[in-house]
């Protein structure tokens, strides 16, 4: 169910392959001390044996964002305060929990899942019999700024709201690489009612890019490989045609329909506040 890319010595992209064009893509990087999972993905299948394959250190889960297709497996890390341990966004696990969704973890997931694999009934019986069941798990609270120190590797977190309104981007500033989960990717979402405008996340946008001039590398959450820096230039001039009042098509996707824009290597879908 996994697929390993070593990008680095310490550093490799693990990709859940929901389906042949989709996939959920975690990045796992090791230092002396410690190494940091970045997302859990669905919890389709045992991640913790994967990692367990990679490296024997203790693991520091950290998380982009609480999604359910990126904190799926993350019960699998939570081992009640012994090496293991979490980060994520206080205010999106507050939510998370208020909304229910926690609770309704497994069945959500699954529910995704049908939707992901379009009626490939075999993958889809394959991944309820080994899927996470638990939605629980203990958490430490991410701050924008923190670093984490693995030992001679460190991951520094930076806040990039937008697809969700605590989204985080992790940077190991020594070898240039960002691991940005769905703040930055070439399908960025965002909608306001459970994000920021579009505006809010173009102002996010370019505080990243001022903030880390040395990002080289740039890996999103469903990619396996480096989809390079130019997606974040591309990004904000697609914020900027927005705001300067582009007539883009309403389209349909999968949990309803939004607004597209597309420019160079970026198609946001995105709404505007208050519609």
């Amino acid at each position: 169910m996994y697929r390993i890319n070593q990008i680095h010595e310490n550093t490799w992209i693990i990709g859940e392959d929901i389906r042949k064009d989709f996939t959920d893509s975690m990045a796992l990087v090791a230092g002396s001390k410690r190494a940091a999972l970045i997302d859990t993905g669905c919890g389709i299948g045992d991640l913790k044996e994967v990692v367990s394959g990679l490296t024997k250190l203790p693991v520091t889960v950290l998380t982009t964002h609480v999604h359910l297709d990126h904190v799926g497996g993350h019960p699998l890390f939570d081992t009640d305060g012994q090496e293991s341990e979490i980060y994520a966004s206080p205010l999106e696990m507050r939510e998370w929990k208020e909304s229910g969704m926690e609770a309704a973890s497994l069945k959500q997931r699954m529910d995704f899942l049908r939707a992901a694999v379009e009626g490939d009934e075999e993958r889809y019986q394959k991944f309820a019999k080994s899927i996470v069941r638990e939605g629980y798990f203990a958490y430490r609270p991410l701050t924008d700024g923190m670093t984490l120190d693995l030992g001679g590797v460190s991951l520094t977190a930076c806040m990039v709201p937008g697809h969700t309104k605590e989204s985080f981007v992790f940077v190991d500033m020594e070898r240039g690489d960002a691991f940005a989960g769905d703040s930055i990717n070439p399908t960025p979402w965002i909608f306001p009612e459970s994000g920021t405008s579009v505006e809010e996340y173009g102002r996010a946008v370019e505080r990243f890019r001022r903030k880390f001039p040395e990002v080289r590398h740039l890996y999103s959450g469903h990619c396996m490989e480096d989809i390079g820096v130019g997606i974040i230039e591309d990004t904000l001039r697609c914020v900027k045609e927005i705001l300067a009042g582009a007539k883009d098509p309403l389209v349909k996707y999968f949990r309803g329909e939004a607004l597209e824009h597309r420019t160079g290597g970026v198609a946001m879908l995105y709404r505007k506040k208050g519609a």
